[in-house]
């Protein structure tokens, strides 16, 4: 049995042109702490009264059970800012990669290869997971998409072909990584309703970025891109960061470690591979 589990979403449609970033999030932990996690979570739904969470039905517009915040954006956000506290209050580490669609379609084509976005961030998250619990093993869930159970195979070849990383990744060989039940979704399972508020967030917030990525950063250094988004976000916005106020308070009380996969990012990792995926 696994020493620690983690709870993986995506966010993000890699056929729509609409959508410029994909990423794959979530949260990793001990099955005490997601006990404790999943009492807090249920007190924060019974107490706004709503079945569920879902970052899609409540900025598209309030859909369903979330109407009522359609009027009243302060509430939405003390709504939100109270499942962050549940987020922070866990001993729970969390993660979310987010791949820049452009970026890697170009990077395959220079490169002559075909990693797919989704695999990408999933293969970034299992990292994450792994450098922050070495020698542990831990088993994936992941929520059901189109093609999930593909994507997530080719995430594991992603890391069994990681030489750089291999000592911190010799576990997913024989891991357990898989789609949730049939007959589970979202709103049944509260630790994916977790992983989809970290990336959907995350991701929105990439793409309030996304000018500073495409025409500003440069170098190799990821010290110096802080510096410049920094200098970007105050000459652009007079302020740094611009942030949502939900996504403002996951970044003080329940910090991501948040990679962006664009062009720079992927050629670091693929010199470090030594072009092999």
């Amino acid at each position: 049995m696994a020493v620690l589990k983690a709870y993986l979403d995506e966010s993000g449609k890699d056929d729509d042109p609409g959508t410029p970033v994909v990423g794959v999030g979530g949260l990793v932990g001990s099955v005490e702490a997601w006990g404790s996690f999943e009492d807090n979570w249920q007190r924060q739904l019974d107490r706004w009264q709503i079945p569920y969470l879902h970052m899609k039905e409540i900025m598209d517009g309030g859909q369903g059970p979330f109407a009522r915040f359609r009027e009243d954006r302060d509430l939405m956000w003390q709504m939100l800012r109270d499942f962050v506290m549940a987020i922070s209050s866990s001993e729970l580490f969390r993660a979310s990669h987010i791949v820049v669609k452009d970026h890697l379609k170009q990077f395959n084509a220079e490169n002559k290869l075909c990693l797919n976005c989704y695999s990408l961030a999933l293969y970034g998250c299992i990292l994450e997971f792994s450098l922050h619990n070495i020698g542990e093993e831990i088993e994936i869930i992941v929520d059901k998409f189109d093609k999930s159970t593909q994507f997530i195979q080719m995430a594991k070849s992603y890391c069994q072909t990681d030489n750089y990383y291999k000592s911190e990744l010799y576990w997913v060989r024989q891991a357990t990584i898989t789609p949730i039940g049939k007959d589970k979704s979202y709103k049944d399972v509260l630790p994916i309703q977790a992983a989809d508020f970290v990336t959907w967030e995350l991701r929105r917030s990439t793409n309030g970025i996304l000018d500073f990525i495409t025409k500003i950063k440069t170098g190799d250094d990821p010290q110096e891109w802080r510096r410049q988004e920094m200098q970007w976000s105050i000459e652009k916005h007079g302020r740094w960061p611009v942030e949502r106020p939900s996504l403002f308070a996951i970044g003080a009380n329940a910090p991501v470690e948040n990679m962006i996969w664009d062009k720079r990012a992927m050629g670091i990792a693929h010199r470090a591979r030594g072009g092999l995926w």
